[in-house]
């Protein structure tokens, strides 16, 4: 696989997240990334993480899994850390997860920043759309990696399986 963390962070969400019992994948959609956002925001106050560079989370106390937040940080990967999809994205998630108690509600940022509602739902259901593409693509490139392993190597695919 590639030395890029991006394309192993991906890989790591595809596996998890994408492939069955019987190693088949079922690709990403939008409303499975949005969803898997919302779950990262309700889990991100049981994890104190520190962020030594952009898109990077590293846990405080040793041990503590921090992949669920991997999906904020592909976030940035795919679609820009400024971008205003990713913004709308992660305003939309943090306020469902938090019930708008932590930085307010969608409606008192859309009145904050002058925006429709619809112009912020617009964007976030963008951002999902090319989330759940690039994971998707990733996906299959990763089972393109790994269906050439077991033809190139069975026995340690089988190996592989097994673990």
């Amino acid at each position: 696989m590639a030395a890029n963390p991006m394309f192993a962070q991906a890989c790591t969400l595809a596996e998890t997240d994408m492939l069955t019992d019987a190693g088949s994948a079922e690709p990403w959609t939008a409303e499975q990334v949005g969803e898997t956002i919302i779950a990262a925001f309700h889990t991100l106050p049981s994890i104190p993480v520190y962020s030594p560079r952009r898109s990077e989370f590293v846990s405080v106390l040793p041990g503590k899994d921090t992949s669920p937040l991997d999906i904020i940080a592909f976030s940035e990967h795919v679609l820009g850390r400024a971008s205003p999809e990713r913004r709308a994205l992660l305003i939309w998630a943090r306020s469902l997860a938090t019930s708008g108690d932590v930085g307010g509600s969608i409606r008192q940022y859309c009145i904050e920043m002058g925006m429709h509602r619809l112009t912020l739902d617009r964007r976030r259901k963008r951002a999902c759309a090319r989330i759940a593409a690039e994971l998707n693509q990733i996906g299959s490139e990763a089972m393109a990696q790994l269906e050439a392993l077991r033809r190139s190597a069975p026995p340690l695919a089988d190996q592989v399986d097994r673990l």
